[in-house]
């Protein structure tokens, strides 16, 4: 396979979860980028996360993630408060129904690339994860080399 070919199938990818990726979001209700803030939030700590950190962890200005946040929390799907150790820190965390709402939209995900993924026998989903993996590997590793 040729670069230009790798390069046209990553792209390809790429594209089509961006797609189902805003189609999650309409769904939620949210934008692409509060749906993957509540999904990050599902998956880490109950205690909460620093604004910072979520925005660092999300590649956007801290400006943009609070107003992202101010969102969600108007939809009563998130929740501050002040740091156990360090009472100036806000730390974000999901509610009981942001953290059921995250979960439904990361199940539907989950599920539409079952359902993609269910066109291919077992063992060649066990291989192409394993290439998916080291073309991924591969891209941060050129991105942390720049």
């Amino acid at each position: 396979m040729t670069d230009d070919k790798l390069l046209r199938s990553v792209q390809r990818l790429s594209t089509a979860l961006a797609r189902m990726e805003r189609q999650m979001a309409a769904r939620g209700g949210v934008s692409v980028s509060q749906l993957r803030v509540m999904i990050y939030l599902q998956e880490s700590s109950a205690d909460g996360i620093r604004i910072s950190d979520l925005a660092e962890d999300q590649g956007l200005a801290v400006s943009t993630m609070t107003r992202n946040l101010a969102l969600l929390e108007k939809k009563g799907w998130i929740t501050r408060k002040q740091g156990a150790e360090d009472k100036r820190t806000v730390l974000i965390a999901l509610t009981d129904e942001g953290r059921e709402v995250a979960g439904g939209l990361q199940q539907s995900t989950l599920g539409q690339l079952n359902q993609g993924f269910r066109a291919f026998p077992d063992d060649d989903r066990t291989e192409r994860a394993g290439a998916l993996d080291r073309v991924a590997a591969a891209l941060e590793n050129a991105d942390e080399t720049d």
